[in-house]
């Protein structure tokens, strides 16, 4: 053979080799899982709760134990987590109008992770109002959708790739379970990485157990309903407040928790806790299956949930979607890869009390997947950071006191809770401004000017929040109402200051 002929030969099999062969960047970057819980507060995962999490997960990854959700609902949280933008920026402000609010729907976590290369799968619940207006679809962005379209603990209903599935008659948490188990034993195995993100029902109310212990509460498995009964909701400074003078007047208006409603409220969070079990199993369970995959040391996963909940603090019923401690601080846990050229710098069993959020996640899994907020070359400008500095034990390009901003907007028909409010908090302090709050009865709300103020250093419980407010918090504030990406990240917009 001639030597031309076989340098063309030659150079032809290298070319087929590396077109079969993925290139050493893309073969080095991580599968992602992201498990969400639904109003699980940060003191649910302590104790006998959630062991599995806490010894897989927490000791062998990084634990925010100053983690906080910009937005303390359920569809506006998981906006941000999709999005990395705070509500004022991505339209989604509370449940209700939920998905149809929001802005650029194409335009999100999983959509850019598919256009860099991931595959991408959805399991469980989804943004509330999603149903409503796109029916069984699946959302953008996702290749594959095993999504609950009628959510609760027994005999959901499933979106599976846009077909209606069910009633079926499973435990929601054991079938979520095993739909992860089977993605993972299918896609694990592959060389293209994946996005899979894991929205639980539980520790939310559902229904399924009406005239059981767990009615009107999240529902256990049928073995863990008893699991927890012993356990009363833990009582606290906040829960024993007397003195609700430096409260909001709609606060005030509230009477003491009673006998009876103490029984209620440990019952429910009773339920509630036996509810996590198994959603500990399940952690354990992709553990489990990651690892009979070998793709265990090449996946991140980030565990946490959509929002705290107030059980009876401050006199605060079983409710969410406040400025207050409870439900704004969540469990917030990455446990690494540590495969080979993905990482081997990452922190181990680290404890961080860095200030950090929601709308951190999607810059973060974008950072380790290099990938970008765009698609079709129209991108979203993320207000939220990466945390790979952090996951990696190096200098963040942020400080101590990074003020993030919280918020909440129309809610009407509750007499307990503000029907509009603006915050903004970092470790050591709380500011609130209630711009609207409800009147006697919360069937109706009128604007207002009222302002907390809480220093959670010295007062952690928020039990003094009639604090004078410096001007320049004030301003901090405004600011941050108004705030849009990140500097020396982001271009500068007019009359738009950067987020912190």
């Amino acid at each position: 053979m001639a030597g031309s002929s076989k340098l063309a030969v030659i150079c032809a099999l290298a070319v087929a080799a590396l077109a079969a062969a993925p290139s050493t960047a893309a073969a080095a970057r991580p599968n992602i899982i992201v498990v969400v819980t639904d109003d699980q507060t940060l003191g649910m995962l302590g104790g006998p709760v959630m062991p599995k999490t806490r010894r897989l997960l927490a000791r062998r990854g990084t634990t925010f134990t100053q983690a906080i959700v910009s937005t303390p609902q359920c569809c506006p949280s998981r906006a941000a987590l999709l999005t990395g933008q705070y509500a004022h920026n991505n339209k989604v402000v509370a449940n209700r109008p939920g998905y149809p609010l929001l802005d650029r729907k194409r335009q999100v976590l999983p959509a850019w992770l598919r256009a860099s290369g991931y595959r991408t799968i959805h399991i469980g619940k989804f943004l509330n109002g999603y149903t409503g207006a796109a029916g069984f679809d699946p959302a953008p962005g996702w290749d594959t959708w095993r999504t609950v379209a009628a959510a609760d603990y027994q005999n959901p209903v499933f979106s599976i790739n846009g077909r209606k599935r069910g009633p079926q008659p499973v435990y929601l948490t054991t079938e979520l379970n095993r739909m992860a188990r089977g993605v993972i034993r299918a896609r694990a195995p592959r060389r293209q990485p994946f996005y899979l993100q894991i929205d639980h029902l539980a520790p939310h109310i559902g229904s399924g157990d009406e005239r059981g212990r767990c009615r009107g509460a999240a529902v256990p498995r049928a073995k863990d309903v008893a699991k927890f009964i012993r356990t009363p909701f833990p009582r606290t400074p906040a829960t024993e407040e007397s003195d609700l003078s430096d409260k909001p007047e709609f606060i005030q208006r509230q009477p003491p928790v009673s006998a009876e409603e103490w029984e209620a409220i440990d019952r429910r969070y009773a339920c509630a806790l036996g509810s996590l079990r198994e959603v500990d199993r399940g952690v354990g369970t992709l553990i489990s299956e990651l690892r009979r995959a070998g793709e265990l040391r090449r996946t991140m996963i980030l565990f946490t949930s959509d929002n705290g909940y107030s059980f009876a603090e401050h006199r605060v019923q079983l409710t969410k979607g406040m400025t207050y401690e409870e439900h704004l601080r969540v469990p917030f846990i990455v446990r690494p890869p540590r495969g080979a050229g993905i990482g081997k710098r990452f922190r181990r069993g680290a404890r961080l009390a860095d200030p950090v959020a929601n709308i951190d996640i999607a810059p973060t899994l974008l950072d380790l997947a290099r990938a970008e907020p765009c698609v079709g070359g129209r991108c979203r400008r993320m207000d939220g950071r990466s945390l790979l500095p952090l996951l990696r034990g190096r200098d963040r390009a942020w400080t101590d006191t990074r003020a993030i901003r919280t918020s909440f907007d129309i809610n009407f028909g509750f007499a307990v809770r503000s029907c509009m409010w603006d915050g903004l908090r970092t470790p050591s302090t709380t500011l609130v401004e209630h711009t609207s709050v409800p009147l006697v009865g919360g069937s109706a709300c009128r604007e207002a000017s009222q302002f907390e103020l809480y220093d959670l250093e010295a007062d952690p419980f928020q039990l003094q929040g009639d604090l004078p407010v410096p001007e320049a918090l004030v301003a901090r504030l405004d600011s941050l109402r108004r705030c849009s990406g990140i500097p020396r990240r982001d271009r500068p917009l007019k009359a738009r200051p950067y987020c912190e």
